[in-house]
């Protein structure tokens, strides 16, 4: 069930295999969960919902845009921030009683990443009947439609462009640990109708984290997925990250024949064709396609996972380089702002981190532009030798321990990269002036009970949500730098101040 619609398949059978599906019988087991067990008790932590807030005590109710067999999402308007547009996928709880360790960890997935072809997550709520889940609301419409739209298929240099932010973003979810296990064109959303509009991915709710850097399992064995797009060793029971890669050489494929790449008029005959892995490029609509799109096509497609390129070198195979694309210089002001980037506590930076998330499209183009032409690993994630690289394109040579001390500052999570949000928030100033309404609801974030004032506990819930792990005595340190009135809480006054004419 995707954020932004819940549509019912168009044309071909994509019945979604979920977690339980074991691959020897192609029929969905039900688990014992009990609600009241460890796992859902464990959900209410995970979750970080509001208890004393309702989802219609920050959102006016809009229309219902899209229906799935657990609930259905509709489009919502944020009541102290009306131009923020948001899509609020609404779980029936009684048909989840089973699943909860899956909606558990489609949460924890979301919070967890963060890149601008990744969909966004705001926030949670819980009442007596639904789980909400709140997310960037995208108008642009799947990458299905689109492929419908254009006649039934994309032309090859159209494809190139969609094709490197789907691959962009599966860098980074395989980079930090996340396989999504169910990549295909209805997935995939454009953030808004204009010609270069993003691509996002959304639907988590298959999503699964793998390797060591999670503690966690480095091999994957539930049969899930949607038939067309599932990869050979993901019907063998036995399989890594690639199987993502697989999803999107098939998405390719259909990209740019309106077909998919091993047909079937039954499940069983899907799954012995993708088996077979026999990829056919003799059909005359290949003759207007590229050698260099063959070529890639034939190694995501690849039936052996260890022979199959991975994301970052899908992303530097040639087919990507276009001699006629001129790369733009990096902006001097958007640098400037991240060399002389300080923040005043590390309140300012938690608050600048909760705004960031509610700028408009319009209002980070250009950071998210920048961010791109830094980020020459493609990871979706910087490191120091591009923060320096960047620099020095600007003609900004620093010592390395200024260096250092600069990437410290950037980097509010220790996680020796800056993620997107962190660069966002340290080029903000380049672009926009924070406004009062910015600042209010950044504000409201925080103070999640309405009580006018925001108190150790709160900031200690957005902190470890926001992947800083703090103690209740750290807080308290973060809270004394920015109460002025010394009463133990932060009201909005002293809030604004903090923001407002500060050097961000």
């Amino acid at each position: 069930m995707g954020c932004c619609c819940l549509k019912n398949q168009k044309t071909l059978p994509t019945h979604k295999l979920d977690e339980n599906t074991k691959n020897t019988s192609m029929i969905p087991l039900k688990s014992s969960t009990n609600p009241t067990s460890p796992i859902a008790l464990d959900l209410q932590n995970t979750i970080k919902e509001s208890k004393k807030r309702e989802l219609t005590d920050v959102y006016n109710i809009k229309k219902v845009i899209g229906q799935g067999s657990f609930g259905f999402v509709r489009k919502g308007q944020h009541k102290n921030h009306p131009d923020l547009i948001v899509a609020i996928k609404s779980i029936d709880k009684s048909k989840i009683k089973n699943e909860l360790r899956l909606l558990k960890r489609e949460v924890t997935i979301l919070q967890s990443i963060d890149h601008p072809n990744i969909i966004k997550l705001y926030e949670t709520f819980d009442d007596a009947k639904y789980f909400h889940i709140v997310m960037e609301f995208c108008s642009g419409g799947e990458l299905f439609e689109k492929i419908i739209e254009l006649g039934g298929k994309i032309n090859e240099k159209k494809t190139a462009v969609y094709m490197k932010k789907i691959l962009r973003a599966v860098n980074h979810l395989h980079e930090v640990g996340v396989c999504h296990r169910d990549l295909k064109p209805e997935n995939f959303v454009f953030e808004n109708d204009s010609p270069d509009a993003e691509l996002k991915i959304i639907d988590f709710g298959l999503s699964n984290k793998f390797g060591s850097k999670f503690k966690h399992i480095v091999k994957m064995e539930s049969f899930v997925g949607t038939p067309y797009y599932i990869a050979p060793e993901v019907i063998k029971g036995d399989y890594g990250p690639k199987c993502d890669i697989w999803s999107v050489g098939v998405i390719m494929y259909v990209m740019l024949t309106g077909h998919v790449p091993f047909p079937g008029d039954t499940q069983v005959k899907i799954f012995k064709n993708i088996m077979k892995a026999k990829l056919k490029l003799e059909n005359p609509i290949w003759d207007t396609i590229s050698d260099a799109a063959k070529d890639l096509l034939k190694r995501l497609l690849v039936a052996n996972p260890h022979q199959r390129l991975s994301a970052a070198e899908a992303l530097n195979h040639h087919w990507f380089n276009d001699p006629s694309k001129q790369k733009l210089a990096l902006d001097p002001n958007i640098i400037l702002a991240l060399r002389s980037y300080k923040p005043k506590s590390q309140m300012q930076r938690a608050a600048l981190g909760i705004i960031v998330k509610y700028l408009s499209v319009d209002q980070i183009k250009d950071l998210r532009q920048a961010f791109y032409d830094i980020d020459v690993n493609q990871k979706g994630e910087l490191n120091i030798h591009e923060i320096d690289e960047a620099l020095n394109k600007c003609g900004i040579n620093l010592p390395k321990t200024q260096l250092s001390e600069l990437f410290r500052n950037l980097d509010y999570n220790g996680a020796g990269v800056i993620n997107y949000s962190e660069f966002l928030s340290a080029t903000l100033s380049s672009k926009i002036q924070l406004d009062e309404h910015m600042l209010w609801m950044a504000f409201k974030v925080f103070d999640k009970e309405d009580q006018g004032f925001i108190t150790v506990d709160n900031i200690h819930e957005i902190m470890n949500k926001m992947g800083k792990h703090v103690t209740k005595d750290q807080v308290r340190e973060i809270l004394n730098e920015v109460d002025l009135q010394h009463d133990g809480v932060i009201c909005f006054d002293e809030f604004k101040k903090m923001l407002s004419g500060a050097k961000i």
